[in-house]
């Protein structure tokens, strides 16, 4: 996977309800998902993506940090489909940061880790989330490596319970109607295409959409999601020990629930 690091306004513009159908929440929090998606449907190719942003707290692009961090937590919850972050990042981290031949985790250590910030997401989670916590060498290395009075920039961690109020993006937004088509092959082939309008709520979706597929026995549904305005989502499966849609290799799925 080939990602080129750009630094460039992610183009959040100002907050607020919009009705440009690529973005995922229906607000600018959730900006930098295409980004994302569009870097993973490129394997083999050169996608350009934002750098993390670096901009004073007070700056009128604050909300580009905000959609920027909003980006690694959605590819956690809804593309991993860990509904429980703060336990897979910790097997992610005492595993060495390995992605395995996981592209969501490999696009996860080039565009969130690429000078170790994914500390910052992971340690704002882990301090959230009890019984789930890397050790006190963790810590020591990492108030080192990013100490409270040398932080200048937005961060997950520092500033408040939730500084940046993450856990706004609403992929799983059950008020939207669905606007698309479910186009499904025979189940001895197991694939089927969902078609979307828009990315608002499309995970949501995914799960009602996928329901209606008949029930194969021991086997999965290989579901490619695919959104107009963005491209190709990935191809999802829905996991039989967790009951949640993924994408990727099931055993990454699994450590994160």
């Amino acid at each position: 996977m080939n990602i080129r690091l750009v630094d460039r306004e992610i183009g959040c513009g100002e907050y607020g309800v919009t009705s440009d159908p690529s973005l995922v929440d229906g607000t600018r929090d959730s900006a930098f998902i295409p980004y994302l998606h569009r870097a993973l449907a490129n394997a083999e190719g050169a996608t350009e993506v934002p750098v993390m942003p670096r901009r004073p707290w007070l700056d009128e692009s604050f909300r580009d940090v905000i959609a920027y961090w909003e980006g690694a937590y959605y590819a956690l919850l809804y593309l991993l489909g860990w509904s429980n972050p703060a336990q897979g990042l910790l097997w992610f981290y005492q595993n060495g940061k390995q992605p395995l031949g996981e592209p969501v985790l490999e696009a996860i250590k080039a565009i969130w880790d690429n000078e170790g910030q994914l500390s910052l997401l992971a340690a704002w989670l882990w301090k959230n989330e009890r019984g789930v916590d890397p050790g006190p060498q963790w810590w020591h290395e990492f108030e080192r490596q990013f100490p409270q009075d040398r932080m200048t920039y937005p961060n997950p961690f520092y500033g408040g319970g939730n500084p940046l109020h993450l856990r706004h993006i609403k992929a799983a937004d059950s008020n939207v109607p669905f606007c698309g088509r479910l186009l499904a092959g025979t189940s001895k082939e197991r694939t089927a295409v969902l078609l979307l309008e828009r990315a608002t709520g499309w995970y949501f979706q995914l799960g009602q959409q996928g329901a209606r597929l008949p029930v194969l026995q021991g086997r999965s549904w290989h579901v490619d999601v695919v959104v107009k305005p963005i491209g190709w989502l990935g191809m999802f499966r829905q996991s039989r020990s967790t009951g949640r849609w993924f994408r990727g290799k099931h055993s990454v799925h699994i450590e994160g629930n």
